[in-house]
């Protein structure tokens, strides 16, 4: 990782790690994985951004919509002291909003 960024890190100020890491499953998986997350990849990530870029802006990884038991974990194991900026894809299960009919679910 601190490879790649030494290299790349002319391309972006901002840097965000994983993309809709967050299981669409029940709460305690969904506490199980931000914990994991911000301790086992979040930190350790971080730390080496601002090592190779100290400018640069670290987000977490695009959430797959927003739960609020995931998000209350990731804020828990120190989450929201490590991102700049929060990522979210608001287009997750069951549909993304391209197969809406009528207004059935993102009205």
């Amino acid at each position: 990782m601190r490879a790649s960024l030494q290299r790349f890190a002319f391309c972006s100020d901002y840097f965000e790690l994983g993309n809709e890491l967050n299981p669409h499953d029940l709460p305690e998986k969904q506490r199980e994985a931000a914990i994991a997350y911000v301790k086992g990849l979040l930190r350790p990530f971080r730390r080496i951004v601002k090592d190779v870029k100290p400018t640069a802006k670290v987000m977490n990884h695009g959430l797959g919509g927003i739960q609020q038991a995931y998000l209350e974990a990731f804020g828990e194991a120190g989450g929201f002291d490590l991102v700049d900026a929060i990522s979210v894809h608001p287009g997750f299960y069951p549909r993304a909003p391209e197969w809406d009919e009528g207004g059935e679910f993102w009205a």
